[in-house]
């Protein structure tokens, strides 16, 4: 449980360094520019035995994220727990393989991505744009696969 909690706290710092010293705009969506502390959490789901622990640590390091990254209060504490249960789900009958972290870790960006434009413009935020979401789910999807010239996914 130690080394989890440590994993955790390395890819929530690791998000806040990508994120002040890489340069991401609104027309310029990087490699880099995923969340990896969800990324760590679909890793180590399959290592917590007790889900009540899993959604704890889901709802403390969502609180956490809104706090110091993006300065919401209950924003991502919400997108968090939903997020721990689509993880849940997904490695409740998928087998904890390199090829399933990676579907999971794909579908838990793009929906952290989607579940967060959704409750923003559920509250009249006008700050992103639905091109601004389509152009950051396509540069997630190049970040886990590789296109090559004929059009087949190189999976990492």
């Amino acid at each position: 449980m130690i080394i989890a909690l440590i994993v955790l706290i390395l890819s929530f710092l690791l998000d806040g360094i990508i994120s002040n010293f890489l340069f991401i705009s609104s027309t310029n969506f990087m490699l880099f520019g995923t969340i990896y502390i969800l990324v760590s959490l679909v890793i180590l789901c399959p290592y917590f035995y007790n889900a009540k622990k899993f959604f704890i640590f889901t709802s403390i390091f969502g609180l956490l994220f809104d706090i110091a990254y993006t300065n919401t209060f209950v924003l991502n504490l919400v997108v968090f727990i939903l997020l721990g249960i689509v993880i849940r789900f997904f490695h409740s009958f998928l087998a904890n393989s390199l090829f399933s972290n990676i579907f999971i870790s794909l579908i838990a960006v793009m929906l952290y991505y989607l579940f967060t434009f959704f409750f923003l413009f559920i509250s009249n935020y006008n700050g992103g744009l639905l091109f601004s979401l389509g152009k950051i789910l396509y540069s997630n999807i190049s970040s886990f696969c590789d296109w090559n010239s004929s059009s087949k996914i190189i999976w990492l």
